[in-house]
């Protein structure tokens, strides 16, 4: 290849001037295997049958202008010996297509739409360079399957240094194909990872995926280390599966779910199952969404939408988000068969539960577990759902919270089980279950009103229904100061406690403090009375 300039930087060092003769390379310079190695360490070549194959530090064309033909040239990144033409296959760079502009001053849409046309059937990545411009998107750009759309941040903490800003006033930024032409469970192979993308607050999604007639969404997609900023939602996915969410920032997304033109425009990500009622599995199957900061100040964080077809979206797992800022509902919807785990919420604004789990045809058997919830503006946990386990959930800070669990009207055969209040005054002193649904269980909670077992077993459940011990030899009624009763009205009328700072106490007079008597005490909804 005449036009290729091997260029030797260390073997510099052979000649100490312009004027010296050509000099043999000393014996010492060449190993035991025959590899030839410069002064200062730099390899020359390597021996291979009984030839010498250059292996260069450096390789540069020869002048910016150079047109020579590299294709035979083969490069060695994983192991494996592959030609220029080969990488350029699989590998494309975004910024090489005419139109895209780094200045942020025109439309570059043109050139990730060409990007994507040059990738073959098989897929390829898409490289988006750092810039410090916001990148102008101003029409949709449909991605196709197998291929990785990445930005520079691709590992966890790292912050995406190219933003991609929508300017158009309709469309999404990018549009995900549907699988109508697939057979069911068919991949796509979708991956968009290390970039920012501002949906511009355009009541549409940044990312969609539609279903596509006759009822298949896309399938198999991964979504990772994206930050989405003015998104209403960020991502939307509609009969979709084996999703993997995970690692993304949702910042200033959705929008007040009273005044929202949708149930879409009100979430940071919404699932919606299948508008297909006439065969089983229409709906979002198999979704992974974990380890995401999702900001509910503005709108809804997760929204499972199952009215739009006969089955709920099922086999969800929602694991170790942290829904930041005091909003709307973290997670709202129908679920079937999910689990919600280890999550972290700052708590919603009055009148808005946490978790607001839905009722509806199927919807329940659920695991909501070990979750830590805090200043819920409703109740912490609303569950309509049938058969779901509520466990070793943590709550704290009082917010507007009448009690910590609401088992709604439509709720059935759901098991309450080993959650816990904070201990401090604000907040066991409401009732940890508020249960108006039917053949509900709830008990080994702790922190709730009422009598305990052993510190831990609520006596009295909170609605329709009373818990009712077997063996009474252990029975102990909760115990604290006069101060730190709960309020006596006709919600804890009957309610019965223990204090140890009584003052002279009277039989069925109203009970003072400030004494040292440890004395039993009985709400007549009213005051606290002595016993």
């Amino acid at each position: 290849m005449p036009a290729i300039l091997v260029v030797f930087v260390i073997a510099l060092a052979l000649v100490t001037c312009s004027s010296r003769a050509d000099q043999a390379l000393e014996p010492s310079q060449i190993d035991s295997t025959r590899r030839i190695i410069l002064a200062g360490g730099a390899l020359f070549s390597r021996s291979q049958r009984n030839k010498q194959i250059a292996s260069p530090d450096s390789l540069q064309t020869q002048g910016p202008a150079s047109v020579s033909d590299v294709s035979t040239l083969s490069i060695n990144p994983r192991g494996w010996a592959r030609s220029f033409v080969d990488r350029a296959k699989d590998q494309v760079w975004v910024s090489d297509f005419p139109g895209f502009d780094a200045t942020g001053a025109n439309d570059s849409s043109p050139a990730f739409t060409a990007a994507v046309a040059s990738c073959p059937a098989s897929g390829c990545t898409i490289r988006v360079p750092t810039v410090s411009a916001k990148i102008k998107m101003g029409a949709t750009v449909i991605l196709k399957p197998g291929i990785t759309l990445e930005g520079a941040a691709q590992a966890p903490g790292y912050k995406a240094a190219t933003v991609l800003q929508r300017v158009q006033s309709s469309g999404p930024i990018f549009l995900l194909p549907g699988t109508a032409s697939l057979s069911p469970g068919a991949s796509t192979g979708i991956r968009i990872t290390g970039l920012a993308l501002d949906g511009g607050n355009v009541n549409l999604p940044v990312v969609s995926a539609p279903e596509v007639n006759p009822g298949r969404g896309t399938w198999n997609v991964e979504i990772d280390h994206v930050s989405f900023y003015n998104a209403r939602p960020g991502i939307s996915a509609i009969n979709a599966w084996d999703w993997w969410v995970h690692d993304n920032a949702f910042i200033a997304c959705g929008s007040n779910p009273a005044t929202a033109t949708s149930l879409s425009a009100s979430s940071c990500l919404y699932i919606g199952n299948s508008t297909q009622s006439n065969y089983a599995g229409a709906n979002s199957n198999s979704w992974r969404i974990t380890d995401n900061f999702i900001d509910t100040s503005i709108g809804r964080g997760i929204v499972s939408d199952s009215t739009l077809g006969k089955y709920p979206n099922n086999f969800m797992s929602i694991k170790g988000n942290h829904f930041g800022v005091r909003g709307y509902e973290s997670i709202f919807g129908c679920l079937r068969d999910s689990s919600i785990l280890g999550n972290l919420s700052e708590g919603s604004i009055a009148g808005y539960p946490i978790f607001d789990l839905k009722s509806g045809s199927g919807c329940g058997f659920n695991t909501i577990i070990g979750n830590h919830l805090a200043a819920p503006g409703a109740f912490a946990i609303v569950d309509n759902g049938a058969s779901d386990l509520v466990a070793s959930n943590s709550f704290n800070i009082k917010g507007s919270a009448t009690a910590w669990i609401q088992l709604g009207a439509s709720s059935g055969n759901v098991s309450v089980m080993n959650n816990k209040a904070d201990d401090s005054p604000c907040c066991n002193t409401i009732p940890m279950v508020s249960d108006l649904g039917s053949l509900n269980t709830v008990m080994w909670n702790d922190g709730s009103d009422g009598m305990v077992i052993n510190g831990h077993l609520p006596f009295k459940k909170f609605g329709q229904s009373y818990l009712i011990p077997t063996d009474l030899s252990h029975l102990r009624p909760k115990q604290s100061a006069v101060s730190q009763l709960p309020t006596c009205n006709a919600s804890t009328q009957g309610h019965i406690r223990v204090v140890y700072d009584a003052n002279a106490p009277t039989y069925n007079a109203t009970v003072v403090g400030g004494g040292l008597v440890w004395t039993t005490v009985l709400c007549n909804s009213v005051n606290w009375t002595a016993h």
